[in-house]
């Protein structure tokens, strides 16, 4: 049979048919899972009351979860560098001390020198831990926990996580402090930094004080050594004239020489006045009242000992007065938390019920889907 070959005609009619038979096709397949959607749509209504019971459900969970966890409060401060008012009485001995140790007390400086210790021991973890470990707070929350290890990690977790000191910008770039508490409840967290800015401040003062005080007594130690120099040195000295007037009141008792107006005169003429080697030719009497005269006065000293004097009479003064500065300023005073941090009651309500609507509606097209496969199994 003489092979026949396709005409033009043919090819262009099969062009257009294999042209059309896709877009056909994906418009057939369009409809049918619009279809399908739709057909789901009774099947959901018809379980509607599945869904809603186990939507309930998974709200009533959230809510019990939300009103029953743990809560959290943050009470926030913050702090800047003390002013002038806030260092009190202790600027004005500071002051005094400076004026008997010639030494200028510039305020800036001081608050400066303050508020940097109390930023130093705000942050120690140690610091943070010392102080929650004296409080109640630490009891009440390690009371259920069995070993010291548990009640260790949570006391280094909540020194680390909830008492919070971070360094900020105060009013014109000052440097400032942030130091926030987080508890359980908006009281306690708001008591808790109450008495950490407290004790912190407590701790500040004493430390910075006592190193001054501590400068204060290497400045006496220092004077007192130079007035013990000052009273040897005249003793010596003392004690030197008097072995030499003895020994020249000895050679006048043996020479016989009784002070006359002869002997003066020579003594003299020799121009050896401060020449003690001669001193003998004053005679025993001039002598004698001489060495009396020493031994029964008190020692000359040299104006530098009654300055010294002075000075450790007015520190001594000083060091019995007591005087208290505050290491900060308040930008941002401690108040009472008016939001919970945790937990977001409203966002765990819709987000169970949104887990609880997906879920409902999962269950009930598995269920149908699992029915449809057994239906075509059976056909």
């Amino acid at each position: 049979m003489p092979q026949q070959f396709p005409t033009s005609s043919s090819l262009l009619h099969g062009a257009d048919t294999q042209a059309d038979s896709f877009p056909l096709s994906a418009t057939m397949n369009s409809s049918h899972n619009g279809k399908d959607l739709f057909a789901l749509l009774p099947v959901l209504w018809r379980k509607r009351w599945f869904i809603a019971t186990v939507t309930i459900g998974f709200m009533l969970i959230a809510a019990a979860y939300a009103f029953t966890a743990k809560q959290r409060w943050t009470a926030n401060a913050i702090l800047l560098p003390p002013r002038i008012a806030q260092l009190g009485d202790y600027l004005e001995l500071r002051r005094d001390y400076g004026l008997v140790l010639q030494q200028e007390v510039e305020p800036e400086k001081l608050s400066k020198q303050l508020f940097n210790e109390f930023t130093a021991f705000s942050g120690m973890i140690d610091e943070k831990m010392a102080f929650l470990q004296k409080n109640d707070y630490y009891q009440r929350n390690v009371a259920n926990l069995k070993n010291a290890e548990a009640k260790q990690a949570w006391l280094i977790s909540t020194a680390e996580k909830q008492l919070s000191v971070k360094a900020t910008d105060g009013i014109k770039g000052e440097p400032g402090l942030m130091i926030s508490m987080q508890a359980d409840n908006a009281t306690t967290a708001k008591q808790l930094l109450d008495d950490y800015i407290r004790v912190t401040n407590e701790k500040t003062f004493a430390v910075t004080n006592s190193e001054f005080l501590n400068s204060i007594q290497a400045w006496i130690n220092a004077r007192q050594k130079e007035r013990q120099d000052i009273i040897f040195d005249v003793n010596t000295k003392r004690d030197a004239e008097i072995k030499s007037l003895k020994s020249d009141l000895a050679i006048a008792q043996k020479g016989d020489i009784d002070g006359s107006p002869a002997s003066s005169i020579t003594y003299k003429s020799r121009n050896i006045e401060s020449d003690t080697k001669y001193r003998f030719v004053l005679g025993e009497k001039i002598l004698s009242a001489e060495l009396q005269q020493l031994q029964q006065s008190d020692p000359t000293y040299p104006v530098r000992y009654y300055q010294i004097e002075n000075e450790l009479k007015q520190l001594a003064a000083l060091k019995e007065r007591t005087a208290d500065a505050q290491s900060y300023s308040y930008e941002l005073t401690p108040l009472l938390p008016t939001q919970r941090d945790a937990p977001k009651r409203n966002l765990i309500l819709v987000l169970g019920a949104l887990l609880g609507l997906i879920s409902g509606i999962g269950c009930v097209l598995v269920q149908h889907a699992a029915r449809m496969a057994r239906q075509n199994k059976s056909v």
